[in-house]
């Protein structure tokens, strides 16, 4: 394919909805760091890594703020700026289609091009795959539009972005669209009986969600042009295909393969699993030790998914978990402990304080004996002594915090802009710092409401508790009451799959000797086909390798397992880093010896072999074993307990 077809792509950098307005109080959404990286850094990144030659950065606000990031990365020869060249162009618009419509009228794309949101993260090879697709289809269909590009999901799963489409089998022909309802529980669907007379066969996918990326033909922007109704992409989708004979044009469906990663930070929740699956290094090669944007190393890559500027200084006794990034300058003090956070540049974090699951902007000082958990906490912001930030709490830069208990609270360092707030929506906590109330949302008057990637009625969300077990999820559901039933029911038969899939593989692997590399490619690209999550697939290999000889009931359990653990031990140590990764760890081994008798007496050997290994540490142990409740278990580990605390306190008297 001639690279000259494919060289242009546009990426809006506006919300063009006030769906979520706490990204404004971080001046502007595309500069909003992710891993202290710009969201829209990793939009450039990827279009880059697909040879696109030349990139529209469209945007209505913060035009200037925008100009200056490209500018400065050009100068400073960032890695997207090698080979593409990036402009910005600020115009009064509204909305995509505005902007669209901005665009056909100056004439500045001249062929297929990429269209992408700022705030899409993915790692997808659109080129030459799915643009060879969309030039297909063009050859074949003149009146094609456009490509939706799509990501596979698991059915049931909630992040806000999924959608249901019906297409053409043989084609991929999009035939019906419909957004999926981010709060509200939708089980039936009303599909016009013509798409299945006028058709031969159809598929119906209700397990897709939208990362926002399109393939746009020429004729896509003069149909905006002369739709002035269509403002969003979903409205000019959903015009497409309702009215495919008056309007002559098409839109097609492709999918991203299941290795694949792409997503869209959409809102808070959205915004941490995001940033959780960078760092747990699920959106390869853009991730922190890879220098993403820089020609420089930033990070040291750790155990336990750690990555360390060098410059980080932290006192002896502190704690550093599991899935951190610490960025230049920081500097942690003497007791705290952190786990699942990210610190931008030039962070102090004082003595005794607890940081967990919370994301912290550049040049942020953390007083001693504070309490940060599931919670955002913006630029230059100063939070005193003795305070607690916790339950999704989002404080917005410059603020500076002394209220001692904040509990899920939207906070800003001056008062609200009267156009977004009423003077009953938020209270004055002191001169830096404004407490916002949360709105009730509006009611949805009409179907167009319901069915719209843009609707402005929603909240904002927040941060939300994420549990280390394997059972749970981490795409948060908006009403998990509403969706008890498909989670519990969906998810079985996902993981009856992979588990039986993993186990054939370490199975074939032993026999084979094989790569234990190749291995783990293997499992990661079986994780992705049956829509695993990260804990869920610590579970299962954990539980595959033991169950590789627990269903051998002549071997020795204990001896059986070392045996295996020989060839396996890379590919155990791959997934089992860090204390969440050792609880899912401990889940597997219990739940193999419920299932077989012969392991339980090895219980306590099995754990002390893996402690011994570095597998499991002593910490998750004994709080595991405090928090465990069931009889068996309490006896059989009750003396390697007991030698493990009486190990701890010959080391801390040391």
């Amino acid at each position: 394919m001639d690279k000259k077809e494919i060289i242009q792509a546009v990426v809006m950098a506006d919300n063009f909805s006030d769906c979520f307005k706490p990204f404004t109080s971080f001046n502007s959404p595309a500069l909003l760091p992710v891993v202290n990286v710009p969201l829209i850094s990793y939009v450039l990144e990827t279009l880059n890594r697909n040879g696109v030659e030349e990139v529209w950065v469209v945007c209505s606000t913060f035009v200037e703020k925008v100009r200056e990031f490209v500018k400065k990365g050009i100068d400073e020869q960032m890695t997207w700026s090698v080979g593409m060249t990036v402009q910005v162009m600020g115009c009064e618009v509204r909305s995509l289609g505005d902007a669209m419509r901005e665009l056909d009228g100056k004439g500045m794309l001249r062929g297929d091009f990429i269209l992408m949101n700022f705030d899409t993260i993915s790692n997808a090879k659109l080129i030459p795959l799915i643009m060879k697709k969309h030039i297909e289809n063009c050859k074949t269909d003149k009146d094609t539009a456009m490509t939706v590009v799509y990501k596979k999901i698991m059915p049931g799963q909630r992040t806000g972005n999924e959608v249901l489409v019906v297409t053409n089998k043989q084609t991929s022909r999009m035939l019906f669209h419909h957004r999926i309802h981010s709060s509200i529980k939708e089980d039936k669907f009303k599909f016009p009986i013509e798409i299945f007379l006028d058709n031969q066969e159809v598929e119906i996918h209700h397990d897709l969600m939208d990362p926002q990326i399109s393939i746009c033909s020429p004729n896509a922007l003069p149909l905006f042009t002369d739709n002035f109704d269509y403002d969003t992409r979903d409205q000019f989708i959903r015009g497409l295909v309702m009215n495919q004979e008056l309007q002559a044009a098409s839109i097609y469906v492709a999918q991203l393969a299941n290795e694949q990663y792409a997503a869209k930070v959409s809102d808070w929740i959205a915004y941490d699993m995001v940033s959780q699956d960078i760092i747990n290094r699920w959106v390869y090669p853009l991730v922190p030790d890879m220098g993403v944007c820089l020609l420089k190393q930033q990070y040291l890559f750790l155990k336990n998914n750690i990555y360390r500027n060098n410059s980080v200084k932290t006192e002896r006794n502190c704690v550093l978990k599991n899935d951190l990034v610490l960025q230049e300058g920081c500097n942690i003090g003497d007791k705290s402990v952190l786990s699942r956070c990210v610190l931008g540049k030039n962070c102090t974090i004082g003595k005794n304080c607890t940081i967990q699951n919370t994301y912290i902007f550049d040049n942020v000082t953390i007083e001693d004996n504070c309490i940060l958990k599931n919670s955002i906490i913006g630029s230059n912001v100063k939070v005193h002594s003795g305070c607690s930030i916790t339950e999704g709490s989002v404080v917005t830069n410059d603020c500076v915090i002394t209220t001692k208990n904040i509990k899920g609270w939207l906070i800003q360092s001056q008062i609200p802009e009267q156009d977004d707030y009423s003077v009953d929506t938020f209270e004055k906590l002191n001169d830096h710092a404004y407490m916002l109330k949360e709105e009730t949302p509006q009611a949805i008057d009409s179907e167009d409401d319901l069915d719209d990637e843009n609707n402005d009625w929603q909240n904002y969300i927040k941060l939300k508790q994420q549990s280390p077990h394997y059972e749970s999820s981490n795409y948060s559901s908006r009403n998990e009451s509403d969706d008890e039933e498909n989670e519990a029911e969906m998810p079985q038969e996902d993981s009856h799959v992979f588990f039986t899939e993993v186990s054939d593989l370490l199975k074939r692997g032993l026999e084979e000797k094989s790569d234990p590399d190749n291995l783990i490619l293997e499992i990661n690209s079986s994780r992705f086909a049956n829509h695993m999550l990260l804990n869920e697939v610590n579970f299962y290999v954990v539980k595959s390798a033991l169950c590789l000889t627990l269903v051998q009931e002549t071997v020795d359990p204990l001896e059986g397992f070392k045996e295996v653990y020989k060839h396996l031990e890379k590919v155990i140590k791959n997934y089992i880093k860090g204390d969440y990764a050792m609880i899912d760890c401990l889940n597997a081994i219990i739940e193999c010896c419920e299932e077989y008798e012969q392991s339980k007496p090895k219980l306590m050997k099995l754990l002390h072999f893996l402690y011994n290994e570095d597998i499991l540490s002593e910490e998750v142990i004994l709080s595991w074993y405090e928090d465990n409740e069931v009889d068996w278990i309490k006896r059989s580990l009750k003396k390697f307990i007991e030698w493990l605390q009486q190990e701890s306190e010959e080391s801390d008297s040391d």
